[in-house]
């Protein structure tokens, strides 16, 4: 995720990412379902709100 304004990342509640990366100069990455991450979670800049919803990741998952 990137860019300046906020961002809903939402579905069905099986949303599966392989890497994930937070990088916005402003705005929120806002989740509106459960997600899961099979790769790496990088958290370069900006705000991840998982709000009441899960986020598992894999027993090979990484956060930076």
């Amino acid at each position: 995720m990137n860019g300046t304004g906020a961002q809903i990342i939402g579905g069905s509640g099986n949303g599966l990412f392989g890497n994930f990366a937070v990088n916005k100069a402003s705005g929120t990455s806002t989740f509106s379902s459960n997600q899961s991450i099979t790769g790496n979670l990088r958290l370069v800049s900006g705000i991840l709100d998982i709000n009441r919803y899960n986020l598992a990741l894999s027993a090979n998952s990484n956060i930076y």
